[in-house]
């Protein structure tokens, strides 16, 4: 769990480093998230207090569901979100808009990112 913690800290730590306001300024990087299991590591870090040894304002903006985080985004209301994938391609499809800074999770042979189910009697799964 420590190195989970430890990974998605700097995933964050990337993330902020694109997004660093004036100097003379502190304001807060306004960060969505989700209630689902990836965001702990960002609520460990801000509960920790490794955002402001990193010298870091972070708020965290809780959403009930991706629509609500996109739609935050969209209206630039936040800074910065933890998604997926496919969120950045509809983003990006006219143009770059949302960059990709670091990945969470990658899928290996032990522990794919996703999985395609099939009944038994479909064609899929002989």
């Amino acid at each position: 769990m420590k190195k989970v913690v430890q990974l998605l800290f700097m995933i964050i730590i990337f993330i902020l480093a694109g997004c660093s306001p004036k100097p003379a300024e502190k304001t807060p990087l306004k960060v969505a998230v989700l209630p689902v299991l990836d965001s702990l590591p960002l609520y460990v870090a801000e509960k920790q207090g490794y955002f402001e040894q990193a010298g870091l304002q972070v708020e965290l903006i809780p959403v009930g569901s991706a629509p609500e985080r996109d739609q935050l985004m969209q209206s630039e209301q936040i800074d910065g979100m933890l998604n997926e994938l496919v969120t950045t391609l509809y983003y990006n499809r006219d143009g770059s808009k949302v960059k990709i800074v670091r990945f969470a999770r990658i899928a290996t042979a032990e522990y794919p990112v996703f999985r395609i189910l099939a009944a038994k009697d479909s064609w899929f799964y002989s």
